[in-house]
């Protein structure tokens, strides 16, 4: 947990399936009232392959931790001009240094035979990235959100969770249906194809949260709905920061069957206390208006449309993607 002199919080959650083999990293650079947050998810998949010279350690293990560093990198050498990371082509640079980057990697560990498992699409250094940028004002904060994959950004503001990124899969489905519909990953950061990091900027007013997150912790909650009521209902049982971050991590841990990672910058706020009381109010809504109703059905054991209440719930969810 991260905290600067302007009560701007940075609360991280991590988790590994296999102790120092997990295939997810983060970084951030933090600077007073302007900085980033990244997460990096790395394609075990189509990253398999084992190099002897980098300790017997995955493609996609080494994807996203050199992926968090090239950013970091590259946000350090700029953080001066907060502006600069505002502007509508940084992108493309971005882009190119992350590729710069993973391709002299390749070209290091290119000799390196390795181990690959049979079957299936490879790619050299493929990982999932989702990251923001931000710059607080006296009421507000500039966010600059950038992605590649299906690695998601929020922002968690009164009016509740909203996804800000679209994951980039083949199919068009919505976060509802692409919890029981295996979809393919077409765009992934990687050394051998040409990729894409998208990007999204907004305005919201303080106090809010900011969230990154992979797939291990949002995938494998049931609904939409139980993942913002889950963040709500640890945050409500925790006296400090800390024991809500511990919270979080043992609650997803339960769920997950994969490495997990969550970042949530907090701007604006007084305190914890205030985080809890500003989070009350829709605390209370989403357990009366969705989760007292689906945890009964289900208790009975009964038919619970969940459909329709994601029909719902999706007009403030989906509110930054239409």
């Amino acid at each position: 947990m991260v905290m600067n002199k302007n009560m701007n919080i940075v609360v991280q959650v991590h988790g590994e399936m296999v102790k120092n083999k997990g295939e997810d990293s983060y970084s951030e650079y933090i600077q007073d009232d302007r900085g980033y947050i990244g997460i990096y998810d790395g394609c075990g998949g189509i990253g398999s392959k084992r190099y002897r010279k980098a300790g017997g350690n995955t493609g996609a293990y080494l994807a996203s931790r050199l992926t968090a560093l090239s950013v970091y990198r590259w946000v350090k050498s700029h953080i001066g001009d907060i502006d600069y990371f505002m502007g509508n082509d940084v992108h493309h640079e971005l882009q190119n240094y992350i590729r710069e980057s993973l391709n002299h990697c390749k070209e290091i560990l290119d000799d390196d035979v390795g181990i690959r498992l049979k079957g299936g699409l490879s790619r050299t250094f493929p990982t999932t990235a989702a990251l923001f940028f931000y710059n607080c004002r006296e009421n507000d904060i500039y966010l600059k959100f950038m992605w590649a994959g299906d690695s998601r950004g929020y922002i968690f503001d009164k009016y509740g969770l909203a996804q800000v990124t679209k994951d980039d899969i083949d199919e068009n489905q919505d976060a509802f249906s692409n919890l029981t519909n295996d979809s393919k990953l077409e765009n992934v950061i990687n050394a051998d194809k040409d990729f894409v990091i998208n990007e999204r900027s907004i305005v919201i007013k303080k106090p809010c949260m900011v969230l990154v997150s992979s797939d291990g912790v949002f995938g494998y909650i049931p609904t939409p709905m139980e993942f913002e009521y889950m963040l709500l209902a640890t945050l409500e049982r925790s006296e400090s920061f800390h024991e809500w971050q511990n919270r979080i991590s043992k609650f997803v841990s339960e769920y997950a069957s994969d490495d997990y990672t969550l970042t949530i910058g907090l701007f604006g706020f007084e305190s914890f206390d205030d985080v809890k009381a500003y989070y009350n109010v829709r605390k209370k809504y989403m357990y009366t208006a969705y989760i007292k109703k689906i945890s009964a059905g289900r208790k009975r054991e009964a038919s619970v449309n969940l459909k329709q209440y994601w029909n719902i719930y999706s007009e403030t969810y989906e509110r930054y993607l239409r």
